[in-house]
């Protein structure tokens, strides 16, 4: 065993936290930016159902496959660019927590796009995850 073993590793010093901006006053809107990475990160699955949908129905190369595709690969590029952007800004084991919450959108589009059902397992899977990224948040 490594002599870290069971210790929270600390791997920047506060200084450089500082200057990254952890702990400035603009962190709420750092905070919505990262939900709207995270949105994206959703509608990039969103647009991959309804591609996979138009191919089975409509063939690969058609229009609405082709449409579909395209915006998949915008929103994939555009959560890549945001995600690095995220990537300086926070510390990795916050943003991933945070990432999970891409469930609580893919839920709400899998609702109101697709007319799926939420069942009480769905909403206390959902419920968990608030629980976690609100624990999460406390300790950042």
């Amino acid at each position: 065993m490594g002599k870290h073993f069971g210790k929270k590793l600390n791997f920047l010093p506060q200084e450089e936290k500082c200057k990254r901006g952890y702990f400035s006053e603009n962190k709420l809107w750092k905070i919505f930016f990262l939900q709207c990475t995270i949105f994206i990160f959703a509608a990039s699955c969103v647009a991959s159902k309804f591609a996979a949908g138009y191919m089975s129905e409509y063939g690969l190369f058609s229009i609405p496959c082709v449409t579909a595709l395209f915006f998949y690969g915008i929103f994939t590029a555009a959560y890549a660019v945001a995600w690095q952007y995220n990537l300086e800004k926070f510390e990795l084991s916050f943003l991933y927590t945070n990432r999970s919450f891409y469930m609580v959108w893919t839920q709400l589009f899998a609702v109101l796009l697709f007319g799926d059902r939420l069942y009480l397992n769905n909403v206390a899977g959902l419920v968990l995850i608030f629980t976690g990224v609100w624990v999460n948040a406390k300790d950042a």
